[in-house]
């Protein structure tokens, strides 16, 4: 492998604090809708930093359909550092290009040709969104950078400042749109600020637009964002709605602690909370207002839900998965790796990567194939599907395609 880019420094930021709180006692056991009161603190956030997933609605839903049967097309290794870190993500931008988030560099790998064209170093804290144009944005310090897959050793572009992120802050969300993107941060304490606080911004390429924050003393979970723009703020006893214009309009209020929550390609907000009476799974619609609500059984979730097209919704625990439609649980299955990832199609197929294998399951709930990697790799990153119906998938250090 060449390695064009030296890392000059691999940064160690601030530890990420793991939701460890449990819910208040004293309030009702229903969640309900009510619209914050005028001048009111929405309180409370700190962060758990959990697996990047494809889209700022953070639903791991990929429309493409997978025709993959199970078997080994090639595998090929694009690590041969000794980086201290591990795979996040891999970003499919065609079945010949994929960029490897490493948590702490990136890697840019030629799928057609099987080779590793180099590496660069990135934030820690921070993750990797495609762009529409076979490029990609990542993170580097306080700039936000936007390079090409050809030219991602290009250091002379010198990208934008992003107020707050750095060494002392965590990236929760981040949603590019053509002229303008929204970035939430979590700015955690350093000797020149004592508090947590959360900031949401919108800025114009190269201008700040809006910036609104908010201190909070509590637990924060990554915040998906709708396509248009409302940031969904997700905190002990409180899930709020927020504009793109920064006005807090909406806010399920009740006694639980939200473990995850994403947006669904139906529009609704799937949360996973934690409440006085066990754990729920929750839907609302984008306007607040409940649609249903069930117990589940996975009480610490790996991701968020991860949720298909036509409603299938599938909860990824450690060791366990649960599927649920409309309020009730169609089937479970057991699984071996306590940190599995998921990703679901476009015809309801869910893939799993589950320690050393990969797992597609059928909607109903039967193993349609699955794949055993014969070196016991354990796969890192939620499987991929390319427009081919080809699966890809990565541990630390190889790439598998699975046709």
């Amino acid at each position: 492998m060449t390695r064009r880019i030296p890392i000059s420094r691999l940064r160690i930021v601030f530890g990420l604090a793991f939701l460890a709180v449990a819910c208040r006692a004293g309030h009702q056991d229903k969640t309900e809708l009510r619209k914050p009161l005028a001048g009111e603190e929405s309180n409370q956030m700190q962060s758990s930093y959990i697996q990047p997933h494809a889209n700022p609605q953070l639903n791991s839903f990929l429309d493409y359909d997978v025709t993959a049967k199970g078997k080994k097309a090639w595998k090929f290794r694009y690590n041969d550092t000794s980086i201290p870190s591990n795979a996040q993500y891999l970003h499919l931008i065609d079945e010949t290009r994929a960029v490897v988030d490493f948590e702490r560099v990136f890697f840019a790998v030629n799928l057609g040709d099987r080779r590793t064209l180099g590496f660069r170093d990135k934030s820690v804290n921070t993750f990797i969104r495609l762009d529409e144009e076979g490029g990609f944005w990542f993170f580097s310090s306080h700039l936000l950078l936007r390079v090409s897959f050809e030219a991602f050793d290009d250091e002379s572009r010198t990208g934008d400042l992003v107020p707050g992120l750095g060494d002392h802050s965590d990236l929760l969300c981040f949603a590019p749109r053509e002229e303008d993107f929204i970035a939430g941060m979590l700015l955690l304490p350093y000797p020149k600020r004592h508090d947590i606080s959360f900031a949401l911004i919108k800025m114009k390429y190269g201008a700040l637009l809006q910036e609104w924050k908010r201190a909070i003393p509590d637990t924060v979970i990554r915040t998906p964002v709708y396509g248009n723009g409302r940031t969904v703020l997700a905190y002990r006893d409180t899930i709020s709605l927020v504009r793109s214009n920064n006005l807090v309009d909406r806010a399920v209020t009740g006694s639980f602690l939200p473990l995850s929550c994403s947006v669904g390609p139906d529009n609704l907000l799937y949360s996973v909370l934690q409440t006085e009476k066990g754990y729920v799974l929750a839907a609302h619609y984008d306007s607040g207002e409940p649609v249903w609500e069930i117990p589940t059984a996975v009480t610490a979730p790996v991701q968020p839900p991860v949720v298909g097209k036509h409603g299938l919704v599938f909860l990824v625990g450690a060791g366990q998965l649960e599927v649920v439609q409309d309020g009730e649980i169609l089937w479970n299955a057991e699984l071996k790796s306590d940190t599995p990832s998921a990703t679901v199609t476009s015809n309801d197929r869910l893939l799993v990567a589950d320690g050393d294998r990969i797992i597609c399951f059928s909607a109903e709930g039967k193993t349609v194939w699955e794949y055993v990697d014969e070196e016991g790799d354990h796969f890192r990153t939620p499987p991929v599907v390319g427009p081919s119906g080809s699966v890809f998938v990565a541990s630390d250090g190889a790439i598998t395609r699975i046709d």
